[in-house]
């Protein structure tokens, strides 16, 4: 174990980690959230430039949150308000991005001010264990001279395997709202760290096969299961959460037009919600369907449901709203795709697990009839997030590293 005068993580990040956001805020919220817990403190550099192309202030949004002290690029702090710290950003003078990095989310390599940001955050914190946030991130560090990188301990939160992520996006006709990579780009990337963070065992491994050599942990979502009780639910209800990404749009596509009519001719009285961005995939009304948007506070819109739904044709990484709704104490159903990770999730010995779009409707409308069954299923998904995501026992790899 490293010792109390190292016990600090310098943080970098394009994106600002926070709850009830995107899964790739979310992980690395809860992930810093439970090392401060454990004592460690977290200096976090955001890579963004909130203040770049208009703003004059802006609250810091890093106060009160997972960070111990924080840095914004392009920022100067005034108590708790950040201003430009150049004249182009008072002058409202957008930033210079990488030319096709609209086309992908806005994500994109790491750019040269990204790249002096963290070179004077380092040559001023000095610290000892740097944890980069995402893979097209990883090039922040090479203009650092050699000696002073040989002083560092550098990982990287994977979050997923872009590479594979890549290939199933293309494979369905989803539209590329990441920076997509082939496996030799993403392994000269990996390269540059010296351990690799995966969020689940099946990425860890293939992580492994791709750097014979490189340290590779695992390191889960940490979750503090708070059930909530099941008197709260609307009988009839499921939900379905997620942002505007490709694949849950695919996702609320396929629960639209090929799930969700059949629950309803063996459920008539069932209600789908369909929570965040995502609803605005869906052009027409689905009957029994009601799209919110984005919802400040989920915790309401799983107390009121009695089944949670992940419908997911593709994907990588771990699934943060299934864990989520887990955590909620709500039965979920989900199909192969959204268990991959875990071998006990993929056997269905957690979750209910379905393949096809009759068997899921099946599985779904029989869990909305029965409390009983429901109850069944949240008795062992609460008992696996105890083993499996138990914050002391998830980042256990990740502490011993630091």
């Amino acid at each position: 174990m490293a010792s109390n005068h190292s016990r600090r993580l310098l943080f970098l990040s394009p994106l600002l980690a926070m709850p009830a956001q995107h899964g790739g805020c979310v992980y690395p919220h809860a992930l810093l959230q439970e090392l401060r817990r454990q004592g460690l403190a977290i200096d976090y550099g955001w890579l963004g430039a909130p203040l770049v192309g208009g703003r004059r202030w802006m609250r810091n949004p890093l106060l009160d949150s997972c960070a111990t002290t924080s840095w914004v690029r392009g920022t100067w702090r005034v108590g708790p308000l950040l201003i430009p710290a150049t004249l182009g950003g008072w002058l409202g003078q957008p930033e210079k991005l990488p030319s096709d990095s609209s086309a992908h989310g806005g994500e994109h390599l790491a750019t040269p001010a990204q790249r002096r940001f963290a070179a004077r955050l380092i040559g001023r914190l000095r610290p000892r264990n740097v944890l980069i946030d995402t893979i097209p991130m990883l090039g922040l560090l090479d203009d650092l001279a050699p000696a002073a990188r040989r002083q560092l301990q550098v990982g990287v939160l994977t979050h997923n395997l872009v590479h594979r992520r890549t290939e199933l996006y293309r494979a369905h006709h989803q539209p590329l709202d990441f920076l997509p990579m082939n496996e030799a780009e993403e392994t000269a990337l990996l390269e540059r760290a010296d351990f690799l963070v995966a969020i689940q065992e099946r990425e860890a491994e293939a992580f492994r096969r791709m750097l014979p050599g490189k340290r590779v942990i695992t390191v889960p979502m940490p979750l503090r299961a708070q059930p909530l009780a099941p008197s709260a639910e609307t009988p009839g209800r499921a939900l379905f959460v997620g942002g505007y990404s490709g694949h849950n749009i695919a996702a609320v596509q396929w629960l639209t037009a090929e799930i969700w009519p059949r629950v309803r001719r063996a459920v008539p009285h069932a209600e789908l919600v369909v929570a965040g961005t995502v609803g605005r995939a869906l052009k027409e009304p689905v009957a029994g369907v009601r799209t919110v948007g984005p919802v400040g506070n989920l915790e309401n819109e799983y107390a009121a449901t009695s089944v949670c739904l992940v419908p997911l044709p593709l994907g990588t990484g771990l699934k943060i709203k299934l864990v989520e709704a887990m955590g909620y104490g709500r039965a979920v159903v989900t199909t192969p795709a959204g268990a991959e990770g875990f071998a006990e999730l993929e056997a269905g010995r957690v979750a209910v697990v379905a393949e096809g779009a009759a068997t899921f409707a099946e599985q779904v409308a029989r869990l909305l009839l029965s409390a009983p069954e429901r109850a069944a299923v949240v008795r062992r998904q609460t008992a696996w997030l105890e083993h499996a995501l138990a914050p002391a026992a998830a980042l256990e790899p990740l502490t011993d590293l630091l």
